[in-house]
This record gives C-alpha cells, sequence and structure tokens, in this order.
C-alpha cells in the first residue's frame, strides 16, 4: 500500500501497463498486467460574466474550507448551480453559522415532480429522506429556496460584490432578474470525471447528459461495489481464482436505479440563450474570452486543436479541465476533447529525469 502518490504519467504496452509517479521521496516506476482506475471528478465551472472574481468559488471548495479548516467561504453566501451536493453544503454554512443569502437551483422543485421523487425515495430511501430534511432545515432557518433558477452575472470590483440570478421560464429563456448583495458565491454545475490517465491508456469516453464519461461496462465501473467488481475482473485476467460477487451486482444494480432517479429529478432546466458574452473568459488559466474563440471558429478553426494551439486556451495549468468540456460544446460537429498529454499533474523536472532511464 503507497500513500500520498502522484500518478504523471501511464502508458500501455504488450504486457500491461506502464506507470510513473511521484512518492513524497522518489520517483516511481510501476509495471502492471492490469490497472483498476479510480481518479475521482472534479467540479464543472459555470462559466458567465464576473465568475473569475474572488470570492467566487466552487460548491466543493467551500465545503473544503469548512471541514478541513472550519472557516466560512464569506459573510454573504449565496448557493447556487445543479444538483445535491449545494443542498449539503448550503444546510452546513447554515449549521457553522453562516449566512446563506438563498440556495438557488436550475432544476425545478422535486416536489413539482412527484413521480421523479417516488422513484428516487423507492430506490434509496434513507438518502432520499435525508435530502428532503436538508431542505426542510434551510427552509426552517429562513434561506429561500429558488428553484428553477440560475446565475447570470457576478459583478464587482476588486471581489465579489452581487450577483444576478434568473428565472427560467417554460421555453428556457430568463423571465425574471434579481440582484443579490453577496461576498461570496458557491457554485457546483456538476462534475467532470478525471479522464487524461484513462484517456491516455486507450479507455474511449463520449459525451452524455451529465458530461463526458468512460465507456465501460458492469466490470469496470466506479463506487465500492462498481470498484471490487473491477478488481475482481482484474484478478480473473491476470490468471487468479476470483469467483463473481453476486452481493456486488446486487448493491450496484440499486445504485444505479438511485443515481438515475436522482439526476432524472435533478435534471436542469434548460436554457434557450447564451448567458455568457463575448468578453466572459472561457479559460482563466490563459485569460482566453469567448469572443475570441468565436473569432478562431468563424475564420475557419473547427477542431479542438487548432483553436488550442491559436489562443492558448487550454495550456494553463490545469491543462483544460474547465475550459475543454465548453469547447466540445460549442463544436457540436467535433465532440472530443484534446489529447492528453503527460504530466498529467504538475512536476519538478528532476522527477521526470529519474526515470528517464529504465532501471
Amino acid at each position: 500500500h503507497l500513500a500520498g502518490i502522484t500518478l504523471w504519467a501511464a502508458e500501455a504496452n504488450d504486457d500491461g501497463v506502464l506507470a510513473m509517479a511521484r512518492a513524497s521521496d522518489r520517483a516511481l516506476r510501476i509495471a502492471a498486467r492490469r490497472i483498476v482506475l479510480a481518479l475521482g471528478a472534479h467540479e464543472r465551472a459555470h462559466m458567465v460574466p464576473g465568475w473569475t472574481l474572488p470570492g467566487v468559488m466552487t460548491t466543493g471548495a467551500a465545503q473544503t474550507l469548512l471541514r478541513a479548516y472550519q472557516t466560512l467561504p464569506g459573510a454573504r453566501v449565496l448557493v447556487a448551480g445543479n444538483g445535491p451536493l449545494n443542498v449539503q453544503v448550503a444546510a452546513e454554512i447554515t449549521r457553522a453559522g453562516g449566512t446563506v443569502v438563498a440556495l438557488a437551483e436550475q432544476a425545478p422543485a422535486p416536489w413539482t415532480r412527484p413521480a421523479l421523487a417516488a422513484q428516487l425515495l423507492a430506490a434509496g430511501p434513507g438518502l432520499a429522506l435525508a435530502g428532503l430534511a436538508g431542505l426542510a432545515r434551510l427552509r426552517s432557518s429562513g434561506v429561500p429556496l429558488l428553484f428553477g433558477h440560475v446565475v447570470l452575472a457576478c459583478h464587482g470590483t476588486d471581489r465579489l460584490e452581487g450577483v444576478t440570478l434568473g428565472r427560467i421560464g417554460g421555453d428556457g429563456r430568463i423571465v425574471a432578474r434579481t440582484d443579490l448583495a453577496v461576498d461570496a458565491l458557491c457554485i457546483g454545475a456538476g462534475f467532470q470525471p478525471q479522464a487524461e490517465v484513462a484517456r491516455a491508456l486507450g479507455v474511449a469516453y463520449a459525451p452524455g447528459p451529465l458530461g463526458w464519461r468512460a465507456v465501460r461496462d458492469d466490470d469496470g465501473r466506479a463506487a465500492l461495489a462498481q470498484g471490487r467488481l473491477a478488481g475482481l475482473a482484474a484478478a480473473r485476467d491476470c490468471g487468479h481464482q476470483a469467483p463473481d460477487d453476486a452481493a456486488a451486482r446486487a448493491a450496484l444494480k440499486a445504485q444505479r436505479r438511485f443515481q438515475s432517479a436522482l439526476w432524472a429529478l435533478f435534471a436542469p432546466l434548460p436554457l434557450a440563450e447564451d448567458i455568457t458574452t463575448p468578453e466572459t473568459i472561457v479559460c482563466r488559466c490563459e485569460s482566453v474570452t469567448r469572443g475570441r474563440v468565436e473569432a478562431l471558429i468563424a475564420g475557419g478553426a473547427c477542431d479542438v486543436g487548432s483553436i488550442k494551439r491559436a489562443c492558448r486556451l487550454g495550456m494553463g495549468r490545469c491543462q483544460g479541465r474547465y475550459c475543454a468540456p465548453w469547447l466540445a460544446e460549442r463544436l457540436a460537429g467535433e465532440p472530443t476533447l484534446f489529447a492528453p498529454r503527460p504530466p498529467f499533474k504538475p512536476m519538478r523536472v528532476a522527477d521526470i529525469a529519474a526515470l528517464a532511464d529504465p532501471p
């Protein structure tokens, strides 16, 4: 068991997989016949005018501030975006003594979708009731629950001072706008899997309703039951006796029913208009605006590689984790992401050089 490891490169060969990693005190070269990847995910950015102002953060970042450092994200906090994590974090901020100005959710209220709510309750009663209890606590604490709302803009000079919310109508257009004075915006717009290593090893990825996902079978999905099945499959591939786990398959089936109902219930209302402007930054690492990308597309650049080379979008420290999905959605005719290139994480040259020659 190796702890504190950073995986920065991997390649497939005839014998299996060769991975390069860094520990706290040494560089590592690991050869394996099979590899089970569980790389986690990162939150998707919600790109609107002003989203790069200090005081705007992802919901997960706010949760880290609370849990790891016992620090509130601000004095007047708006929690917004899409998904159940926002409900949980808003409740945590309230319990910690913070002021949540509102919870703005892009999906309709769950009680307006009774059939989906019933499916969720049947698939996972404990988790469903915990979610409803979180909403009830927020309401009893006086937090406005604004379903069917989306953040349209963030305002401020040197830091966040206010946010404009829009209420989404039945046709996807904004039918009303509200300005709120806040000094912190915690916004979660869903999750994107950490795909660099998997894609470098040849795993196929495809766009879906919840973002880009690996194309995989039941033996190679994430979560506890799925991870157990993946480990058993890898053991069988290596010639070991590893019987199938019926309990894990049953748990996997139940988890899928719950997740299917959850994301159907939290399906965001679609927007019929672009809430960004030509001046909106879409690649914060390299300060590339939407207008710059649109000008390149109008000039004939029609693939992610050409646009990346022309304006450096995706070449910053995050390596396109936020801007690449946005660009792929803009290029509807070419649904692809940037080619994965190691190192997948920032590395010292000395660590890379230590593995330059085979042992």
